[in-house]
């Protein structure tokens, strides 16, 4: 979730959207940010970099 240091001002639910999108994808990881902040960003950039080896290695093994 991105833009988070608007929620104090937007009538905007999340606890609602974390649901729904978990109704839709469960046992989806979210990572609340904020790009003006940079609240979350230390978060999301530990997410990516634990990806980051699977990815690679999923993209090792793809033909072509």
């Amino acid at each position: 979730m991105n833009k988070i240091d608007l929620l104090p001002y937007t009538p905007f639910d999340l606890a609602r959207a974390r649901e729904n999108a978990r109704r839709v994808h469960p046992g989806m990881e979210i990572v609340e940010v904020s790009c003006s902040t940079g609240a979350g960003l230390d978060a999301w950039r530990q997410w990516l970099e634990a990806r980051r080896p699977a990815a690679n290695h999923e993209l090792a093994a793809r033909p072509g």
